[in-house]
């Protein structure tokens, strides 16, 4: 007998997550939610209480961070650089147009 395909569905990081799982449970499932809710929690600019919007509101001032927010700005600084060298770009489709329309009327 195989394992029971077991799914998850809710609302985080803007959109709806599905999680599926075989064989692991819903304990597991609620646990890969936890993480991503906190995920979310720490790392959103739109929390204003969010390490990345502690960041952000530094204005500049040197702000220590944590090793997983370090890790992810390193991430985003090497896919920059890569874009910037390339001529494919990184993003297509509809999420870098959404992406570029807010970020040019925000500045």
């Amino acid at each position: 007998m195989s394992p029971e395909l077991q799914t998850r569905h809710f609302d985080a990081l803007g959109s709806t997550c599905e999680l599926l799982s075989l064989g692991s449970g819903q304990a597991a499932l609620e646990r890969c939610e936890r993480w991503v809710r906190d995920a979310e929690a720490r790392f959103t600019r739109f929390l204003p209480d969010s390490e990345l919007a502690g960041l952000n509101a530094g204005d500049g001032r040197y702000v220590p961070v944590s090793p997983e927010l370090f890790a992810m700005l390193e991430a985003a600084l090497w896919a920059f650089e890569g874009y910037r060298r390339s001529s494919q770009p990184v993003m297509t489709g509809h999420f870098a147009r959404d992406w570029w329309s807010r970020r040019t009327s925000t500045h």
